[in-house]
């Protein structure tokens, strides 16, 4: 979410309020409101959602889900969403949190595990036993935001998120930490957190294969075998997708959308996207 970008979702108040807080909640969210909504959406804020009922199907930064409740989802700053189905019965909640506080979380939370994983992980399983004690949270969290006389309410927030981690967040990635004990699935991760981080400036393999301390062509096979995708090819799919957003959602040129992706031209883009969409910049504008 930027000032550049255009939104199709209509949130109970403005967006530019929204992000002026330190934390914001939106509950009951339905299928209703996502009904249609199939844009892709980008991220300046960390997002939290707790989906007590139904399903979806959506990809985070390219990768796809199969989300059933009950879940976590969570959605980092820059990250894209973009959902393909929403079941008739969803019902979730999701809370808004500033850098401000984001930062303050990670001082008291980083030296767990799991909250390595909760930011590795997009979507983390919630036992049936644990569900109360979310719906239990989520109700603490929006009595203490509406505390508007507490002069301590940005620390009260930090503290009730912090407890509940510690308390019954962690569960959730019991499965993600075995998971990531087998080789190969820990370089496929490793290799997309810096696509995601990079891709604007770095487009080609040999960058990321010197990061990770491997071959470019034991990189490619090991996330081809992971994901399905040869490395190369996330790259190219990281850098479409953010160009197709900055097309549909902003006003930028795309002579300035080639230089937010650091092509050395507008028409060096513009046949790097053709080839991989099959029109070009302005035709997919216009579309």
């Amino acid at each position: 979410m930027t000032s550049k970008l255009k939104y199709d979702i209509e949130l109970p108040a403005h967006v530019s309020y929204i992000l002026k807080q330190d934390f914001w909640m939106y509950e009951h969210l339905n299928s209703s409101v996502l009904l249609g909504r199939h844009r892709p959406m980008k991220f300046s804020s960390c997002v939290s959602v707790y989906i007590r009922r139904g399903e979806c199907r959506a990809e985070i930064n390219l990768v796809k889900y199969d989300i059933k409740a009950p879940c976590m989802v969570n959605i980092g700053v820059g990250h894209i969403l973009q959902t393909s189905y929403v079941s008739p019965d969803f019902d979730a909640s999701f809370m808004v949190l500033s850098k401000r506080m984001t930062d303050s979380l990670f001082m008291y939370m980083n030296s767990a595990p799991e909250f390595v994983l909760a930011h590795r992980y997009a979507v983390a399983p919630i036992a049936a036993e644990d569900t109360e004690a979310f719906d239990r949270h989520y109700t603490t969290l929006k009595a203490i935001s509406n505390e508007v006389d507490n002069r301590h309410l940005f620390h009260a927030i930090c503290f009730e998120i912090v407890a509940f981690f510690f308390r019954t967040i962690y569960k959730c990635y019991r499965l993600h930490s075995e998971q990531i004990k087998h080789r190969q699935s820990f370089i496929s991760q490793q290799f997309l957190l810096l696509v995601q981080m990079h891709f604007r400036h770095e487009r080609f393999l040999d960058f990321y294969a010197a990061h990770l301390g491997l071959t470019k062509k034991h990189l490619s096979r090991t996330v081809k075998d992971q994901t399905g995708y040869t490395a190369v090819e996330w790259i190219e799919r990281f850098v479409i997708l953010e160009a197709k957003v900055m097309l549909k959602s902003s006003t930028l040129t795309i002579q300035q959308i080639a230089e937010e992706l650091h092509f050395p031209s507008q028409s060096l883009f513009g046949k790097y996207f053709k080839k991989n969409v099959g029109m070009t910049p302005k035709e997919y504008r216009n579309h």
